[in-house]
């Protein structure tokens, strides 16, 4: 017997695979808190470099760097998951998908902060040194 699907059933059986909207709102609670902890981690850094003798000017940047780079970048993963929320059909390469750009997403929240306020802060010192 041929089963009809509405736009709000699945071809899976519940539980199996997670519809495109469950991941969006997952990956919006992802990101929001991927982003505090990269705010956290990176304050916490540039309040050590800055005690440590780098320059004064690190905390403006690290700002700077969180309003420039770090939210437009969030802000479009979150954009990119609301539109496949809208058209995509659940399925094993979405949750696949899902779980590598989660991944991914606080692999950076955590290393990027170390890297770039380890790059500032050995910049300074040489920028001290030379002059």
């Amino acid at each position: 017997m041929a089963t009809r699907f509405t736009s709000r059933q699945s071809a899976f059986p519940p539980g199996d695979q997670p519809d495109a909207r469950a991941l969006s709102r997952r990956m919006t609670w992802h990101v929001a808190a991927a982003l505090i902890v990269y705010a956290g981690l990176q304050l916490w850094l540039v309040i050590g470099a800055v005690s440590g003798g780098a320059t004064r000017l690190l905390p403006y940047v690290a700002v700077g760097l969180i309003l420039v780079a770090v939210v437009p970048l969030a802000r479009k993963i979150e954009q990119r998951w609301a539109r496949l929320a809208q058209t995509a059909l659940p399925s094993r390469q979405l949750s696949r998908n899902y779980r590598l750009e989660a991944l991914r997403l606080w692999v950076a929240a955590i290393v990027l902060p170390f890297i770039w306020v380890g790059a500032f802060v050995g910049a300074s010192a040489a920028a001290r040194v030379i002059s």
